[in-house]
């Protein structure tokens, strides 16, 4: 059959079926007895047709392909976003203020100054420091690469680069959040939410939720019953779990686009174990204040303690280091806000396969568990700092 557009979409022969098509063509117009090889006369204007029209296919294709937001990719789907009514989120560094302590005299902080906080991600001075003559000066700092991670308090304290004067660092509130560049298959998943935007599931709040600037994650838990659910939470309210974005943002966003009237909030207090943030919104058709309830998603650190065997040619530093390095990627790939961490996923063809040291078993936490588990609103991580290697 020729190229063709039906409701299943786009159909595309295949280059020798089509040209057995366009053959029979001639052969029905000029008689069954022409020759349609490629070196005749027939055959060669045959597969100039089969030719152009294959490349006509193949165009309506890739022009098809970037108006489906299950098969466009890269550029083309950002472009197809923007048709869509959305963007796809550029990536930015994360921002933290930190605390300077150095000596009285000195005017202004050297710029090559640099800093790292518990996960390894560096900072650097956002803007020319100057010094008031006492013995601290507070000033921001932005990280030397985009990230999500938002540096808890009191963690952004290793001097990496050291300049004259400067004694001690740190970070008394947490970081401001960054983002990472969207991948086409997060983008993917919010385009083909975008029928569910402005109303009242998850499904929809957490689409209005992803269009704030700054959110890298967003989750929204939702009990319609009349009895308070497994999680704690009370009947016909809704929590949404949020990673980045500012307060008063994500609360224009739920107020304004999501959560409608008749389902409440989870409010601090009503779960004892969880912080409840608040953000608020002004109407200023009539000038009043409003405000929305959400619970920000918690960074655990896991400690993991593997138990090795060393063999010939075993390096510490070496391949210690590319232990920790595997493990560290591999919990990046399968953690989720709320999920159980299994030592028996822990196990990779980097560690089992090594010529140089062999796994003799993987532990989790401080009671060695075979698992970590954590809490709906908490997502376990883990740096090169929380593994331990024993033999």
């Amino acid at each position: 059959m020729p190229n063709r557009i039906d409701d299943n979409g786009f159909h595309r022969t295949r280059y020798q079926a089509l040209r057995a098509e366009i053959s029979q063509r001639f052969r029905d117009a000029f008689g069954t007895g022409i020759k349609t090889d490629v070196q005749s006369v027939f055959g060669q204007l045959i597969s100039i047709l089969t030719y152009s029209e294959d490349r006509i296919a193949s165009a309506m294709q890739q022009l098809l392909t970037a108006f489906d937001p299950y098969a466009a990719r890269g550029e083309a789907l950002s472009r197809l976003a923007t048709i869509m009514g959305t963007n796809r989120n550029r990536g930015f560094p994360p921002e933290v203020t930190l605390v300077i302590t150095h000596n009285s005299e000195l005017d202004i902080i050297d710029e090559d100054l640099r800093v790292t906080d518990s996960a390894g991600l560096e900072y650097k001075p956002l803007a020319q420091i100057v010094c008031d003559g006492s013995e601290s000066t507070t000033a921001r700092f932005i990280a030397t690469r985009n990230s999500d991670y938002r540096a808890p308090a009191h963690t952004v304290t290793r001097i990496t680069v050291p300049v004259a004067g400067v004694s001690a660092v740190d970070n008394p509130a947490i970081a401001t959040a960054g983002q990472i560049y969207e991948p086409d298959v997060k983008l993917r998943r919010r385009l083909l939410l975008s029928s569910s935007q402005n109303s009242s599931t998850p499904e929809g709040i957490a689409r209005v939720l992803s269009e704030v600037p700054g959110v890298t994650y967003a989750r929204v838990l939702h009990n319609p019953t009349g009895t308070p659910d497994a999680n704690g939470l009370k009947p016909h309210s809704v929590l949404p779990l949020v990673t980045g974005g500012h307060d008063n943002a994500i609360a224009g966003a739920l107020i304004t686009k999501a959560v409608p009237a008749g389902i409440d909030y989870v409010k601090p207090g009503e779960i004892p174990t969880l912080k409840i943030e608040s953000g608020e919104w002004r109407d200023e058709a009539n000038a009043k204040t409003y405000t929305a309830w959400f619970t920000r998603i918690v960074y655990t650190p896991v400690q993991i303690n593997v138990s090795i065997e060393k063999l010939a040619g075993f390096d510490a530093p070496t391949h210690e280091a590319e232990i920790k390095s595997t493990i560290v990627e591999r919990v990046k790939a399968i953690n989720r806000v709320g999920k159980t961490i299994y030592a028996s996923e822990l196990y990779t063809p980097t560690l089992t396969n090594s010529t140089h040291y062999a796994i003799r078993d993987i532990t989790l936490g401080e009671t060695s568990s075979i698992y970590a588990a954590c809490d709906f609103n908490e997502r376990l991580v883990t740096t090169a700092s929380n593994i331990g290697i024993s033999d």
